[in-house]
Order: C-alpha cells, then sequence, then structure tokens
C-alpha cells in the first residue's frame, strides 16, 4: 500500500482502488518518467496548483499528481526523473477555432474586410490547394499549436479531411475535424459552385464513418457549415438533423460582420440577425 499520506496526495495512480478502498500500487512501480519540482496547475475539481509537484508518465497516460516528495516515494523506479526546477506544468489548452488549410496561406489575404478576404484571397487559395497540400499545411499548423501547448483544437472547416485526420494521427494531437460546406451564395469559386446539398450532407457523412474516433479515439468528426451567406435553410435543417442522430458536433462561423446581420435581417424577415434566425429555425 502506498503511505497514508501519498494515498491522499497523489490524485491520480496506474492502479484503481476498488469501490470504497484506498489506492494500492503493485511492488516498484515503473513509470517512464517522473517530473518534479514544478508548479503543477491541476484543473481539478478543487482548482488546486501544487508548488512543489510532480507528475508521473506511464507510456501515453498520467500515472499520477501529487506533491513532488508523495510521487517520487511512489515510483522510485522511474525510467527517468526530472528536476523541472519550478516550471509550469498545466494541462494541454484547446484551441476551439483552427483552419489547418489556412497555414501556408499566411501574408496572402492581410489587412483586407471580410468579404475580400474571403472571396478575393482565401477562398480561391483553398479551391486549389490539393490533398498533399493539405496534409503538408496541417503538419505545419499542428507543430506550431504544440509548440504553444496546444493538445486539442477544433478545426473550422477545410477540404481534405482524410489528409487532416493523416497528419493529427501522426502528430499526437486530439482534433474535432470538419469539412467546409456551401450549397449556395456569392463568391464561390468554379469547382466550389456545383457541389449540391445533398453532396454537402453525403460527404460529411461518408467522412464520419470513416474516421469519426480514430486514432485510439483521438479524432472527431464533426459537421460543418461555412456561414449562413453560403448555406441554403435546407443544409442548415439538414446538417442539424445529421448531427443530433450521429451526435456529433457543427462548427459553423456565425455573426462574423455587421453585414452578415443585416443581410439576414433584410433577407429573412426577422428583428436580429444570424443567431436569432438559427435559433427561429
Amino acid at each position: 500500500p502506498l503511505p497514508a499520506g501519498c494515498r491522499r496526495s497523489v490524485v491520480r495512480t496506474l492502479a484503481a482502488p476498488h469501490k470504497g478502498q484506498p489506492a494500492k500500487m503493485a511492488d516498484s512501480p515503473t513509470v517512464d518518467a517522473v517530473l518534479h519540482n514544478a508548479v503543477i496547475v491541476t484543473i481539478d475539481g478543487a482548482l488546486r496548483v501544487l508548488r512543489d509537484g510532480a507528475v508521473a508518465v506511464a507510456g501515453d497516460r498520467i500515472a499520477a499528481v501529487g506533491p513532488s516528495a508523495d510521487v517520487l516515494a511512489a515510483f522510485p523506479c522511474a525510467v527517468q526523473t526530472l528536476d523541472l526546477g519550478g516550471r509550469i506544468v498545466l494541462p494541454g489548452l484547446v484551441n476551439t477555432h483552427v483552419h489547418t488549410s489556412q497555414q501556408l496561406a499566411r501574408g496572402i489575404a492581410d489587412d483586407v474586410d471580410l468579404m475580400t478576404w474571403l472571396h478575393g484571397r482565401i477562398w480561391p487559395y483553398e479551391s486549389h490547394m490539393t490533398e498533399e497540400d493539405s496534409y503538408a499545411s496541417t503538419l505545419l499548423c499542428g507543430i506550431e499549436l504544440i509548440r504553444s501547448g496546444v493538445t486539442c483544437f477544433a478545426e473550422a472547416g477545410g477540404q481534405f479531411v482524410s489528409e487532416m485526420a493523416r497528419a493529427v494521427e501522426l502528430l499526437g494531437l486530439r482534433a474535432c475535424l470538419t469539412k467546409s460546406t456551401m450549397d449556395c451564395g456569392d463568391g464561390l469559386p468554379p469547382n466550389w459552385s456545383c457541389c449540391s446539398t445533398d453532396d454537402c450532407i453525403q460527404s460529411q457523412k461518408e467522412l464520419y464513418e470513416k474516421h469519426h474516433n480514430t486514432a485510439d479515439g483521438r479524432i472527431r468528426i464533426w459537421f460543418g457549415l461555412r456561414q449562413i451567406m453560403n448555406a441554403t435553410d435546407r443544409l442548415l435543417l439538414e446538417t442539424r438533423d445529421v448531427a443530433q442522430k450521429l451526435n456529433t458536433g457543427i462548427h459553423m462561423h456565425i455573426a462574423e460582420i455587421p453585414y452578415e446581420n443585416q443581410l439576414i435581417v433584410r433577407t429573412k424577415g426577422i428583428d436580429h440577425g444570424t443567431v436569432t434566425y438559427l435559433e427561429k429555425i
């Protein structure tokens, strides 16, 4: 058994206790690494911050978190022990809106209004991307995310979800991946304007079947709506219905600029903008 103090302070261990009993460890438990002498921001239920804390890692799992002295005592046979010298350790960040395909487009659309940015710069660029371009862009984006402390992200919409998934699996990230869909409206490049509502829905169903819950559960497939100005009501409603049936999410740009809200008020006959209209339907 772990010493009583260790049982109280190590908040997660490799050996799960029986209900109502304290956690127990095998003799001389082994982990890959113990990171100690750190400020541990736990984000647990009590939002504890351990001023001299440690994390034990076994494979791709956290084996224990607690005061340094307790974790070091619990895992004396760690393969590697690292003194972090007071550095801060916290759970990975979550980026809730990422366009992995736009990583390679930095600098091509600076300092312009949104509609020019979309119609004149980004959509022409995205519509000419290849599958390999998407893979390379996702890799580069993912490396930057990891370097910034992000371990999970939500893709806001691109074209080659299978290539995104390939890169995410390689990098070890978690992600909610989304295909950008549009079935009407202004500004669509020629090779996008022929995409029907049926195509938009069916392609996303196929991506869900192929990639959802893959990479040991790290990859989830959500449904995507680029924006209301390029979506018919049928696409909005069927996307909602299919996502509900599959118990998955939807990623959509909403009320990005005043013009969007003004357009929806004028064309949909409501008093407010996009959010109100989506709630109505």
